[in-house]
């Protein structure tokens, strides 16, 4: 389950949208990882460089964590 527009994380939902995707949870639980869906063909390679793991029941990348996903986004944004 994919858990988008997660309260406290506004400003990575506004970089996310940016790029026409969208932020938020890959599963639930404590097991939930921050994680970005949307058209992302495209800067799949520079996910992966930032640690990002394709999550297949999520259709989603998954991060570590939220500090992770911001930066990816923030490298993504700039290039």
């Amino acid at each position: 389950m994919f858990i988008s527009n997660v309260h406290g994380q506004e400003v990575i939902n506004s970089k996310a949208a940016s790029i026409a995707c969208t932020a938020g949870l890959c599963g639930s639980g404590w097991g939930a990882k921050p994680g970005l869906t949307g058209n992302t063909f495209g800067i799949k390679e520079q996910l992966k460089a930032a640690g990002a793991r394709w999550d297949g029941l999520n259709k989603a990348w998954a991060f570590a964590d939220w500090a992770a996903l911001e930066a990816a986004l923030d490298a993504i944004i700039a290039a």
